[in-house]
């Protein structure tokens, strides 16, 4: 069930970038992948779910307007959108002490 529901999540990225990410889930960190539920299983009640692996977060909340709300997240530790941004930072930055 969880890797269908990540292949929902993979299915808003080109499907390379989403193969690619889902095999590295697959072989690296699948054992370590957690899922929490909080809230309701009614239709029409408050709701959310945390998935997360040592890589990346999936949050859903559905909690307002009686469940007709929806607020979702995927969450890149490795980086997001595509950038490493605090490595980039630390690499070009001035104040950085360089190696």
């Amino acid at each position: 069930m969880f890797l269908k529901l990540l292949d929902e999540y993979l299915s808003t990225i080109p499907p390379k970038q989403a193969e690619k990410r889902m095999n590295s889930i697959k072989h690296q960190e699948i054992n370590e992948v957690r899922f929490g539920w909080a809230g309701a299983t009614a239709l029409g009640e408050g709701h959310c779910y945390r998935i997360q692996g040592k890589s990346f977060l999936i949050e859903f909340d559905n909690v307002q307007d009686e469940a007709n709300h929806i607020h979702n997240v995927w969450r890149d530790f490795e980086g997001d959108f595509g950038r490493d941004i605090i490595r980039e930072h630390y690499k070009n930055s001035d104040h950085y002490k360089h190696e």
